[in-house]
């Protein structure tokens, strides 16, 4: 994620922290332009500010399979990890930690 892209995240969440339907439209905009594991764990924590814990655990699902596509097992392993902190009963994270 860029410079630019950044600071557009983070005026997306201030907004969508306020409440503003702008901000999540924002966010959401934002999220079709990520391509790596790291900006999906970003992406993963801008919902979390903004108390979106259901499109977090999207991201993080989609963090923690990519870094299952390149290898790192114990990134992968983190993020499953952290859907389960969000959602004790998430049967896939659960099933693919086993």
């Amino acid at each position: 994620m860029d410079i630019e892209t950044r600071h557009r995240l983070q005026e997306a969440i201030s907004l969508a922290r306020r409440g503003k339907r702008r901000g999540e439209r924002a966010l959401l905009k934002l999220q079709a332009q990520i391509e790596d594991a790291r900006d999906w764990m970003r992406m993963g924590d801008a919902w979390l500010n903004c108390d979106r814990v259901d499109r977090a655990i999207d991201c993080f699902e989609r963090a923690a399979s990519r870094y299952l596509d390149e290898d790192y097992d114990k990134h992968a392993c983190a993020m499953l990890r952290m859907i389960l902190d969000l959602d004790p009963e998430h049967a896939d994270a659960r099933e693919r930690l086993a």
